[in-house]
Protein backbone atom coordinates (compact mmCIF):
# COMPACT_ATOMS: atom_id res chain seq x y z
CA UNK A 1 0.00 0.00 0.00
CA UNK A 2 1.49 3.69 -0.76
CA UNK A 3 2.41 5.46 1.73
CA UNK A 4 0.04 8.70 2.81
CA UNK A 5 3.51 10.86 3.08
CA UNK A 6 4.38 9.33 -0.58
CA UNK A 7 0.83 10.45 -1.64
CA UNK A 8 0.82 13.90 0.02
CA UNK A 9 4.05 14.39 -1.85
CA UNK A 10 1.96 12.97 -5.38
CA UNK A 11 -1.01 15.83 -4.50
CA UNK A 12 1.41 18.35 -3.67
CA UNK A 13 2.59 18.28 -7.29
CA UNK A 14 -0.62 20.64 -8.13
CA UNK A 15 -0.62 23.60 -5.57
CA UNK A 16 -5.00 23.86 -6.08
CA UNK A 17 -4.59 20.47 -4.32
CA UNK A 18 -3.58 22.08 -0.98
CA UNK A 19 -6.95 21.47 0.38
CA UNK A 20 -7.49 18.32 -1.23
CA UNK A 21 -4.18 17.26 0.54
CA UNK A 22 -5.84 18.50 4.02
CA UNK A 23 -8.74 16.61 3.58
CA UNK A 24 -6.75 13.00 2.38
CA UNK A 25 -4.00 13.23 5.07
CA UNK A 26 -7.11 13.95 7.74
CA UNK A 27 -9.31 11.04 6.12
CA UNK A 28 -6.62 8.76 4.97
CA UNK A 29 -8.32 5.63 6.40
CA UNK A 30 -11.68 6.41 5.27
CA UNK A 31 -10.37 7.35 1.90
CA UNK A 32 -8.93 4.16 1.49
CA UNK A 33 -11.37 1.96 2.82
CA UNK A 34 -14.46 3.52 0.94
CA UNK A 35 -12.78 4.47 -2.51
CA UNK A 36 -12.93 2.23 -5.36
CA UNK A 37 -9.34 3.03 -7.06
CA UNK A 38 -6.44 1.71 -4.49
CA UNK A 39 -3.84 4.53 -3.28
CA UNK A 40 -1.45 2.73 -5.77
CA UNK A 41 -3.38 3.06 -8.34
CA UNK A 42 -4.01 6.57 -7.41
CA UNK A 43 0.05 7.37 -8.14
CA UNK A 44 0.42 5.34 -11.41
CA UNK A 45 0.31 8.30 -13.16
CA UNK A 46 -1.73 11.94 -13.60
CA UNK A 47 -5.01 10.47 -15.06
CA UNK A 48 -5.79 7.92 -12.70
CA UNK A 49 -4.51 10.23 -9.78
CA UNK A 50 -7.13 13.14 -11.42
CA UNK A 51 -9.49 10.30 -11.71
CA UNK A 52 -9.85 9.14 -8.23
CA UNK A 53 -9.80 12.90 -7.04
CA UNK A 54 -12.92 13.23 -9.49
CA UNK A 55 -14.38 10.11 -8.56
CA UNK A 56 -13.78 10.80 -4.46
CA UNK A 57 -15.52 14.34 -4.85
CA UNK A 58 -12.24 15.74 -3.87
CA UNK A 59 -12.20 18.27 -6.38
CA UNK A 60 -15.34 19.64 -5.35
CA UNK A 61 -14.91 19.39 -1.78
CA UNK A 62 -11.57 21.25 -2.79
CA UNK A 63 -13.95 24.24 -4.41
CA UNK A 64 -12.12 23.19 -7.65
CA UNK A 65 -13.60 23.10 -11.23
CA UNK A 66 -16.20 20.30 -10.83
CA UNK A 67 -16.91 19.38 -14.82
CA UNK A 68 -14.11 17.65 -16.33
CA UNK A 69 -13.88 20.04 -19.01
CA UNK A 70 -13.33 22.82 -16.86
CA UNK A 71 -11.16 20.17 -14.60
CA UNK A 72 -8.95 19.49 -17.57
CA UNK A 73 -8.57 23.48 -18.42
CA UNK A 74 -7.58 24.17 -15.14
CA UNK A 75 -5.27 21.61 -14.27
CA UNK A 76 -3.39 21.24 -17.90
CA UNK A 77 -0.64 22.74 -16.50
CA UNK A 78 0.31 19.93 -14.75
CA UNK A 79 -1.54 16.94 -16.35
CA UNK A 80 0.57 15.30 -19.07
CA UNK A 81 -0.90 14.75 -22.95
CA UNK A 82 -1.91 11.72 -22.17
CA UNK A 83 -3.55 12.05 -19.00
CA UNK A 84 -5.85 14.59 -20.70
CA UNK A 85 -6.54 11.78 -23.83
CA UNK A 86 -6.76 9.13 -20.95
CA UNK A 87 -9.49 11.53 -18.82
CA UNK A 88 -11.37 12.77 -21.78
CA UNK A 89 -12.31 9.02 -23.10
CA UNK A 90 -13.06 8.06 -19.40
CA UNK A 91 -15.86 10.48 -19.10
CA UNK A 92 -16.97 10.09 -22.90
CA UNK A 93 -17.24 6.47 -21.68
CA UNK A 94 -19.10 7.23 -18.11
CA UNK A 95 -21.69 9.35 -20.61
Amino acid sequence: MLDPLMLRAVILRAPQYERAVALLWNEWNRFVVSHPISPTTIALDDAQFATALLDADLVAEAALRDTSAEFLETNQQWLSDEAVVWIKEWTDGRN
